[in-house]
């Protein structure tokens, strides 16, 4: 995720987020990429939602986490 991360992490300093908020940030993304184990940039709006019914249904994460 080394490319998609740094322009993430350039993101978030730039928008002034906390360095807590940008570690969180960051590790979401890990883990939206490590569930389908391929890099960020060939993943698509279908994948996008195959993740949030994962977070609902399995995970049953708070909206908070979910949003």
């Amino acid at each position: 995720m080394g490319k998609c991360r740094d322009l993430m992490l350039q993101e978030m300093q730039i928008r002034g987020f906390s360095e807590n908020t940008q570690k969180v940030y960051l590790g979401r993304m890990g883990q939206f990429v490590g569930f389908f184990m391929r890099p960020p940039d060939e993943l698509g709006l279908e994948d996008i939602h195959r993740y949030q019914v994962h977070l609902a249904q399995v995970e049953a994460v708070s909206w908070g986490v979910f949003n």
